[in-house]
């Protein structure tokens, strides 16, 4: 009988257990989370994530992580990606953008706007708009950058937003 060299069985054991791991997720911390049954990225470190005015988007979804997991978090349903997620994402915008033009901001806000109004009351008892504003806006920058935008266009806003769908 032929005997196996030492390391090609460890090689091969090396390699099975790789594709093991690689088949299941990986092995430490790489794997989803869910909540709500919601997927959610990673909490990020609040050092790293407060270093920048974008913050940490490690799915790349035009909002932050931490907020993406209080909007998950505080949603009761497993489509949370509707009108709270996409307000959120705005209000992100609003707060680490500089937003070029009138129409675009007017056209930004008239949308969270309508799409606020179209959540229920209980929706919004749990995350209210000004909710999502103060995690969004959580830096002395992004409040910055948030107000300098509507001071900028608060004349367009006082004419005041247009109908809802």
């Amino acid at each position: 009988m032929k005997r196996i060299k030492p390391t090609l069985a460890l090689a091969v054991i090396f390699a099975v257990c790789g594709l093991f791991l690689a088949s299941c997720g990986g092995g430490g911390g790489s794997s989803a989370t869910t909540v709500n049954g919601n997927p959610i990225p990673p909490r990020p470190d609040d050092t790293v994530n407060n270093s920048t005015i974008k913050g940490v988007d490690t799915n790349n979804n035009a909002l932050r992580d931490d907020v993406e997991i209080l909007v998950a978090s505080l949603s009761k349903s497993s489509t949370y990606s509707g009108s709270a997620f996409r307000i959120a994402q705005i209000e992100n915008r609003l707060a680490t953008e500089n937003i070029a033009t009138q129409e675009e901001y007017v056209q930004l806000v008239n949308e969270q706007l309508c799409l606020n109004q179209k959540r229920t009351q209980e929706e919004r008892d749990i995350l209210s708009l000004d909710d999502i504003r103060f995690a969004v806006a959580n830096t002395k920058e992004r409040s910055a950058v948030s107000y300098a935008n509507s001071q900028k266009y608060a004349n367009a806003l006082a004419q005041g937003v247009t109908e809802c769908n």
